[in-house]
């Protein structure tokens, strides 16, 4: 974050700039909306690997290790059925998040 303060964006008490569109998580640090683009791209390139981007690490770790099993057992066959699933799970997780930051500071 710069402390050099612009029209557009204020600086809050201890003379940071805030960054537009975040919301504070849980533990307190400022939750950033995700690209459904980049999101895309990602799990197009790199599979179930670009789940990681959604902040769904558990999803991830799951569906690449499930993906690399299932791989083996078809010889490979599997991924045309789980590279088009993947990028589907990480439209609709980028989604869901994006949506949670916006309930999120609807009501704060």
């Amino acid at each position: 974050m710069t402390t050099d303060p612009s029209p557009e964006r204020p600086a809050d008490s201890s003379g940071l700039v805030k960054q537009p569109n975040t919301h504070p998580s849980s533990s307190g640090s400022p939750v950033a909306p995700r690209s459904m683009g980049a999101a895309l791209v990602l799990t197009f390139l790199f599979g179930t690997l670009g789940l990681f981007y959604t902040h769904r690490p558990v999803v991830a770790i799951v569906a690449t290790i499930s993906a690399i099993v299932l791989m083996v057992i078809t010889v490979g066959i599997a991924g045309f059925i789980i590279w088009p699933v993947t990028m589907i799970v990480a439209a609709l997780a980028v989604q869901k998040h994006n949506d949670a930051i916006s309930a999120g500071a609807r009501r704060g």
